[in-house]
């Protein structure tokens, strides 16, 4: 009512908005724009004040060149890196391993944890195992699987799958019990299989699971790998690492790890693009 007593006139596209809390989609667009950019701008600004304060405490003396270089010499080292032909055969072995051992660990991790999950039976028997198993320092099996598969590439293989396969494990055996029995129940009486409630329930229902442990399996992997190449290894970025490191060469070192971390950033990219399609249903449902 307005103040004589007449209603004022109202229309759905204004009450759209309201219901909304006030902001259409359009606007919520425009925010998140902003919301990017600003976060964006905020990590380019961190970046630079990091290799500034780098650079000026080298160029000072407060920090030894001999330790950490600097900034400039690192930046030389890394055009130098990317010049030469040697590089790229050394990034594709470990790139190798990555994928490799992704594909072994994470196919297997999440096999397994879609079976357990799946029986709970099963899983409380397998548990002292599997927790023994986890438990166990990967890294230091690099010896056995030397042993088994020799100084090649396999090993390293062997050492990323069995890292990644846990992290799925526990990340499949969790989005399986996190969905609701009332769905499967619901499938089941409407005629479903189990290849159906595999295809419209777990496979949904566990995908952001899948996902967040690939995310953290990235993480294992590119350790696992560079780790194993530095322990025993004729190649790769782990190889190459470790010569420079013997070395003493902390430009060379530091332009190496460089590499590594875009080689994960690359990578991670590429899962995120993959979970954004593969879950594109949880945020239409914010539309």
């Amino acid at each position: 009512m307005t103040s004589f007593g007449i209603e004022s006139a109202r229309t759905p596209i204004d009450d759209e908005p309201a219901r909304e809390g006030g902001v259409g989609p359009s606007g919520r667009r425009m925010t998140n724009v902003r919301q990017q950019a600003l976060t964006f701008t905020s990590q380019v600004a961190v970046f630079v004040v990091v290799v500034a304060a780098w650079q000026i405490a080298v160029s000072t003396g407060f920090i030894q060149k001999f330790y950490i270089s600097q900034p400039t010499d690192v930046l030389h080292k890394f055009w130098d890196d990317l010049s030469a032909g040697s590089l790229y055969d050394n990034l594709w072995v470990t790139t190798r391993e990555l994928l490799y051992g992704l594909v072994v660990g994470g196919v297997t991790g999440t096999i397994v944890g879609f079976g357990l999950g799946a029986s709970p039976r099963t899983y409380r028997a397998f548990s002292p195992l599997i927790t023994t198993l986890y438990t166990l320092p990967r890294v230091a099996l690099i010896s056995l699987f030397i042993l088994w598969f020799g100084v090649g590439p396999n090993s390293k293989v062997a050492l990323v799958a069995s890292l990644v396969f846990f992290s799925m494990l526990f990340n499949a055996y969790a989005g399986v019990r996190s969905i609701e029995r009332k769905l499967i129940d619901n499938v089941r009486l409407l005629g479903g299989r189990r290849r159906d409630i595999l295809r419209q329930i777990y496979l949904p229902g566990t995908a952001p699971w899948l996902f967040a442990g690939l995310r953290i399996s990235l993480v294992f992997a590119v350790t696992g790998a560079v780790v194993g190449e530095m322990l025993a290894s004729r190649n790769g970025l782990g190889y190459v690492l470790q010569q420079r490191t013997s070395l003493f060469d902390a430009k060379g070192t530091i332009s190496m790890l460089v590499i590594i971390a875009i080689l994960a950033t690359l990578l991670s990219g590429v899962i995120g693009l993959v979970e954004r399609y593969a879950v594109r249903w949880r945020d239409d449902r914010n539309v």
